[in-house]
């Protein structure tokens, strides 16, 4: 059986169309990956950048919410220190009333005796 010039064109033409094909799909493949892969790098990076900045707003929310608190805190230890020193003077001032009371009353006694 010979094979005829036909059939060896027919089939040269077939087997070139399928590696046009083939090659062709590997190209395109290998085009497409390395543009998604960059579309990918850059999302990715992108999606970092944001998760960074979401992170410094998230960490500068809670170091006023610490800073407020903080700050909270101080100003009820100054009115806790005002009352205190407010009671203290008041104290001090019936300590003294108290303290002249009885020098009067000591003098008077004293001033009976004599």
């Amino acid at each position: 059986m010979m094979l005829s010039y036909r059939r060896l064109l027919f089939w040269g033409c077939i087997i070139a169309f399928v590696l046009g094909i083939a090659g062709g799909s590997i190209i395109t493949h290998n085009i497409t990956s390395s543009t998604l892969e960059r579309r990918h790098e850059k999302a990715l990076q992108t999606a970092r950048d944001s998760a960074r900045i979401l992170q410094a707003q998230f960490d500068q929310i809670q170091f006023a919410g610490s800073l407020a608190a903080k700050e909270l805190q101080i100003t009820q230890q100054k009115d806790e220190n005002l009352t205190l020193q407010a009671r203290i003077r008041s104290d001090s001032i019936q300590h003294l009333s108290d303290l002249q009371a009885v020098r009067g009353i000591n003098a008077y006694i004293k001033s009976g005796r004599k």
